[in-house]
């Protein structure tokens, strides 16, 4: 097989072919000198054309060696970033595989001398079309460079934005820690707001409730015709369930000869949720326990609009401190 880059030169087997032929048809018929010069002029043209294609393929063969070291350095710099030099050797496998076979068909070309021209012509085309797809190819390697590089600067710049992000991590993370410490200041301060209010609120409450224990039998009598049979007093009651429960008003009563239970709350600023509280943990839990619950409130204010009205709609009495007086 004739290797690429190099001469080409007529094997002796080849020559003997040709001389075979030559001999035959010398045989065949009479050859004039004329014609025989003319045979030799024809071979001498089909050399040239021989020596002319190998010396095509053997440029062919020198840019393939240029493409292949080009094509070494950027996968070198291509295995870093993308890993993806696999499909550029298989590439290049193929590519040797193609030359390969071009020598293949070229050996066949020379112990075929009859037919030699029409397959010049035809590996010529061929060499023309591999010419081209090398263009593409170098233009290709050409923007894969040119891609590597522009993958190298947005690695550096995502490196770079990754040691802000960083350092801006470490900043919120300190000033969190900072936050951190004044929230548990802040609540310990609240803690301690709280119980400081909730000592306010039981004391207001308490008096508000003292105020009412006075006051009450006569307001109740005089609304609702009920007649205290007992002294009003906040104590601890049983409910439906045999829990203990605190009531800030709890008496004995009567209206229109009926026995009945009046149980009250006493909230200084009185919301809805208060309202809604009372019924679901006061009065449905004595349900049943004590005879006719009479419910009710005293408050000193409401501490949202529509709190006197929603008391009403629940069909609970509601006084102000103001009416204890």
């Amino acid at each position: 097989m004739p290797k690429l880059g190099k001469t080409f030169k007529m094997t002796s087997t080849a020559r003997k072919e040709i001389e075979k032929i030559i001999d035959e048809r010398v045989k065949a018929a009479y050859v004039t000198k004329d014609d025989f010069n003319e045979l030799k002029e024809i071979v001498k043209q089909l050399g040239e054309a021989q020596v002319n294609l190998t010396i095509r393929v053997s440029d062919l063969a020198e840019a393939q060696r240029k493409t292949e070291e080009r094509l070494n350095t950027l996968t070198l710099r291509f295995d870093e970033l993308t890993q993806k030099v696999s499909a550029l050797a298989d590439a290049q496998r193929k590519t040797e595989e193609r030359l390969n076979s071009l020598a293949q068909r070229f050996e066949e070309l020379t112990q075929r001398v009859d037919v030699l021209t029409q397959r010049v012509d035809e590996l010529t085309q061929r060499v023309n079309a591999l010419a081209e797809a090398q263009r593409k190819t170098e233009e290709r390697l050409n923007a894969l460079a040119l891609r590597v590089d522009e993958l190298t600067q947005r690695v550096d710049a995502l490196a770079e934005a990754q040691r802000k992000s960083e350092e801006r991590i470490n900043w919120l993370t300190q000033k969190i820690g900072e936050l951190t410490d004044d929230i548990r200041a802040l609540t310990n301060e609240m803690r301690d707001m709280r119980r400081r209010f909730g000592e306010l609120s039981d004391s207001i409450g308490f008096g508000l409730e003292d105020r009412a224990y006075k006051v009450l039998p006569k307001l109740l009598k005089k609304d609702y015709g009920i007649d205290i049979k007992k002294i009003l007093i906040r104590r601890f009651i049983k409910d439906k369930y045999g829990k203990d429960i605190e009531v800030n008003i709890f008496a004995h009563a009567e209206k229109d000869g009926q026995e009945i239970t009046i149980i009250g709350e006493c909230k200084s600023q009185l919301s809805k949720n208060d309202v809604e509280n009372f019924i679901e943990y006061r009065l449905k839990r004595f349900e049943g326990v004590y005879p006719n619950i009479f419910p009710l409130v005293i408050t000193y204010m409401e501490s949202e609009p529509g709190v006197e009205e929603f008391v009403k709609q629940k069909e609970i009495a509601i006084y102000f401190s103001y009416e204890l007086d």
